[in-house]
């Protein structure tokens, strides 16, 4: 199922800019990271209570029946395609090289290096953030009440994004971004106290659908439609190999030198990220 995932995720974001005009393409982007926010918290609330009435079965039936719902609704879809069909298929290497080119145009190296090192930070704290808790005596039913407050930061991001972020200079509100979430997760990982711990995971919700939707949006502006599914598809790639650098070092380094140093360590990347990175004019010169 996730390997399929990866040819639909491409292909819708390549098609949603053939349904809205251009200066609606950051609200576009929010909606579809709303909607899909939404549906996530919905499936675990609506999937519990099919378990529990009608079974683990019945569950599958219901799940297989929302994918061919989304399917006929998708059919439905006409986005006026011209021009001619192609006689036949590139191959796929020069597909993908052809699709990483494209992300190394003015205006999208920031939004992929954003992207990879957010991704790396998401891959390290899934697999230490809830251990770490865990090892502070907080029992699941805090851990419940984080994940919740995370994912209403992140709705609540989404909407700020839709709403503001056409408006905003994109290399300060990056920079900000970064810097909030390096000193969000430096003191996450020096925190014992659940009341002040629980505004921490808010603010990092709020904060990080701001990066991929900013992301998705500068691939949808700087580069040309016809090459948006390859663009995305190259994008998949690197944000699955970004996640899974940090998930795959994160328990190593975790036992090196321990779970807060390990944190710690990445609060600091994300803040020399963005010092360095947008602050120093002849790196954001290249960058942009």
């Amino acid at each position: 199922m996730f390997a399929v995932t990866r040819f639909f995720i491409p292909a819708k974001m390549a098609i949603l800019p053939c349904l809205v005009k251009h200066h609606e393409l950051y609200l576009v982007n929010s909606l579809s990271t709303t909607s899909m926010m939404i549906a996530f918290i919905l499936s675990f609330l609506i999937g519990g209570l099919i378990i529990d009435l009608l079974g683990v079965s019945t569950c599958f039936f219901v799940d297989s029946g929302t994918y061919i719902l989304s399917a006929v609704a998708i059919s439905m879809i006409s986005i006026g395609e011209t021009g001619k069909k192609k006689e036949k298929f590139s191959l796929f290497i020069k597909e993908l090289w052809i699709g990483i080119n494209s992300l190394k145009r003015k205006g999208v190296r920031l939004a992929i290096l954003s992207l990879s090192i957010l991704m790396i930070g998401v891959g390290v704290l899934l697999v230490l953030a809830v251990i770490s808790l865990i090892n502070r005596g907080i029992e699941m039913k805090g851990i419940g009440i984080l994940g919740a407050l995370l994912g209403l930061g992140m709705f609540l991001g989404t909407v700020l994004v839709g709403k503001f972020g056409h408006r905003v200079k994109i290399n300060h509100l990056i920079t900000l971004v970064f810097i909030i979430l390096g000193i969000s997760i430096i003191l996450f990982a020096n925190c014992k106290i659940f009341l002040l711990i629980a505004p921490l995971s808010f603010i990092g919700g709020l904060s990080i659908p701001i990066i991929i939707i900013y992301g998705n949006t500068s691939l949808h502006r700087y580069i040309p439609n016809e090459i948006w599914g390859r663009a995305f598809s190259s994008l998949e790639i690197i944000i699955n190999l970004s996640l899974l650098l940090g998930v795959l070092f994160a328990s190593p380094l975790a036992n090196a030198f321990g779970e807060v140093l390990v944190l710690e360590g990445l609060g600091g990347l994300f803040l020399i990220f963005a010092i360095i990175v947008f602050i120093q004019p002849h790196i954001r010169q290249w960058l942009n």
